[in-house]
């Protein structure tokens, strides 16, 4: 944080993702790239900056899609549990839907698409840090960590990238 009396500390990062009711899943068919999710129903986030485009990343891949947006809210957990009632495909944050994918009520659409994003904790800059801050921080950094570095079960693997090449041949 440049010109500034704070301090940013990186302490993880959190992945955005498609997901869908099982029943609908079904109904899309396979689903090969998120272009593939143009005119499909959509709940949405509207803390994003365009809620009706979606922006996913896979490697250096980049494509982002309209959507057609039936639901928007700026409650994350409403968007995932809408999702989970079939109102739409939604893309956002793994915490907000995992406990749902974990029952069946949810499934993650093209795993190896999505977005991840940074956590940091923001605090003064203070030479002498009290030990109760202190403290505060490495509890919250720890709780903060990756999945895969927690005692707990890991996130499930991100599958890789297709090649955007395969399928074509060369003359």
């Amino acid at each position: 944080l440049p010109d500034s009396s704070l301090r940013a500390r990186r302490v993880g990062l959190y992945r955005k993702r498609l997901v869908a009711s099982p029943a609908l899943a079904r109904s899309l068919g396979p689903l090969e790239e998120p272009r593939d999710l143009r005119n499909v129903r959509s709940v949405s986030h509207v803390g994003q900056q365009r809620p009706d485009v979606w922006t996913l990343t896979c490697g250096s891949q980049v494509q982002s899609v309209a959507v057609n947006g039936v639901l928007s809210s700026n409650n994350g957990r409403a968007l995932a549990r809408a999702a989970a009632a079939g109102l739409g495909v939604t893309y956002l944050p793994e915490f907000h839907t995992r406990d749902l994918e974990e029952a069946g009520e949810l499934v993650v659409l093209l795993p190896e698409w999505g977005e991840a994003i940074p956590v940091h904790l923001v605090y003064v800059d203070q030479r002498h840090m009290s030990v109760r801050v202190r403290a505060l921080l490495d509890h919250l950094a720890q709780g903060l960590r990756p999945p895969n570095t927690r005692p707990t079960p890991p996130a499930a693997p991100v599958p890789p990238c297709p090649d955007p090449q395969a399928g074509s041949v060369d003359s």
